[in-house]
């Protein structure tokens, strides 16, 4: 028995290179070289759309910096598309802000949780305001780590 692809053994280069050589005969392009597919492959890919690193990927590339060694000329040409774009995308921007002034004033989706601040001063003429999470009994049952009244107090003893 001999090897080869039918026998699930790896495809001999004379084989793979015959066949090869019969089928660029056929399309009429008998010189074509099979490095030449992968070429033709990344720059129809670009020219689809397709980012750096999908390209990258696609090859096997060890990195984009690879990639755009051999394929960035290819790049250069989607300046324009990037504008339009943009160009687009400001457009649309401008046309919601026109329809947004047409509309009346949305209402408030939701209701404010935390209640307004006291702001009438304390003692020591600073306005009094709750963090989150501190008790609103702060001044009956101060903590001495953040009360800076119960401090001076404790000082004075």
């Amino acid at each position: 028995m001999s090897a080869g692809i039918r026998n699930g053994q790896p495809l001999r280069v004379s084989t793979f290179r015959g066949a090869f050589s019969v089928a660029a005969r056929t399309i009429g392009v008998p010189a074509l070289h099979p490095h030449e597919l992968r070429h033709t492959a990344a720059s129809l890919a670009i020219a689809s759309g397709a980012d750096v690193k999908v390209v990258q990927q696609m090859l096997g590339h060890s990195s984009a910096t690879m990639t755009l060694d051999t394929y960035g000329h290819l790049f250069g040409d989607r300046l324009d598309e990037v504008g339009d774009a943009l160009d687009a995308a400001r457009e649309a921007a401008r046309r919601r802000q026109t329809q947004s002034d047409l509309l009346p004033e949305p209402l408030p989706r939701v209701a404010p949780a935390l209640p307004e601040a006291d702001l009438a001063p304390n003692d020591e003429g600073a306005p009094i305001s709750v963090s989150a999470g501190q008790s609103p009994f702060f001044d009956v049952y101060p903590r001495p780590d953040s009360n800076r009244r119960y401090r001076l107090e404790r000082a004075a003893c």
